[in-house]
């Protein structure tokens, strides 16, 4: 006999609270999912969303170019050069990143772009910044370096929102 959680894998039919359950555990395998979090959480604004989300933008076009085909170098086959489209958004998206890092520095630029940009959480992106190297080692940051990278990117994305706009 079938069990009701096979047969309704989205707990369509199930109470409000199996239903949210499985949106967060379903959240949980989205990459970038923390942004969407934030601002649905209110801790970020609308403004502020909107610059995480053209920075994750900027990231998806920095990886657009394929790593086994090196356009820089000349065509082979004789035709007429063109302009390579892939290669100029590649570079203008890096510029970009690079004029927003310079704008937010380094600690900030760095909260920003692993948030934002590589999609990881609040507590990933404090590994990197805890002091305490078996908090580190263990992947468990403390609550003030975790409070310290949610100010960081708070206020980072408030500048590049300004920026953005």
């Amino acid at each position: 006999m079938l069990s009701s959680k096979n047969t309704d894998p989205l707990r369509l039919r199930g109470t409000k609270k199996e239903q949210k359950q499985e949106a967060l555990r379903r959240a949980k395998y989205q990459r970038g999912q923390a942004l969407e979090w934030l601002y649905n959480n209110k801790h970020i604004t609308k403004l502020q969303y909107l610059a995480g989300c053209k920075i994750r933008a900027l990231y998806a076009e920095c990886e657009g170019q394929a790593s086994s085909i090196d356009f820089t170098q000349p065509r082979v086959d004789c035709s007429r050069k063109v302009r390579d489209w892939l290669l100029v958004s590649t570079t203008d998206a890096n510029r970009t990143l690079e004029r927003i890092a310079a704008l937010l520095g380094p600690d900030q630029s760095q909260a920003v772009f692993a948030i934002a940009g590589q999609g990881l959480s609040i507590t990933e992106a404090a590994i990197g910044f805890e002091e305490n190297e078996a908090k580190r080692e263990a992947g468990t940051p403390s609550r003030a370096t975790r409070d310290y990278v949610s100010r960081l990117m708070r206020n980072g994305l408030g500048h590049v929102a300004g920026e953005f706009e």
